[in-house]
């Protein structure tokens, strides 16, 4: 009888479905994104790359990157320094880490040192006058003022 039961129960749970997983917020996608990439990215960049990795789509708003960019500073400035994103520049954000620390890089990228070349001479720029028109305009000749 026992037997007969357990086969009862087995069948019952394979034919049972799984709830399906649940669906990201755009928050968690965008925070999802800004740690896969490890750099700052602005709001519309956010949200191209959510949908290119498939974790949220838009339900149809015709601007879902304002709607994101507005969530992600209300995150900031509720929860300040326990937010998951950080302001890295004006439109820009990244993700924190648990130690704290941003996963883009600081503020300032890094200084690439590039060969200085002689500035070239071929084409100097003209200097600056006064415009006086080299022939008479209309038949009418300009003559310097009196002093």
């Amino acid at each position: 009888m026992t037997a007969t039961k357990t086969k009862a129960t087995k069948a019952i749970k394979k034919s049972t479905p799984q709830a399906p997983a649940k669906k990201l917020s755009a928050l968690d996608a965008a925070h999802e994104v800004l740690v896969r990439e490890a750099k700052s990215l602005n709001a519309k960049g956010l949200i191209a790359a959510m949908t290119g990795y498939g974790l949220w789509t838009s339900p149809g708003g015709k601007t879902p990157h304002a709607t994101l960019y507005a969530a992600i500073l209300r995150e900031i400035g509720v929860k300040g320094e326990a937010s998951r994103f950080r302001r890295t520049t004006k439109g820009s954000f990244s993700a924190m880490t648990c130690s704290g620390k941003s996963t883009a890089h600081p503020l300032r990228p890094a200084k690439v040192e590039t060969p200085k070349s002689e500035p070239s001479k071929v084409n100097p720029k003209p200097a600056k006058g006064p415009k006086v028109p080299a022939e008479p305009v209309g038949g009418i000749a300009y003559e310097p003022l009196p002093a």
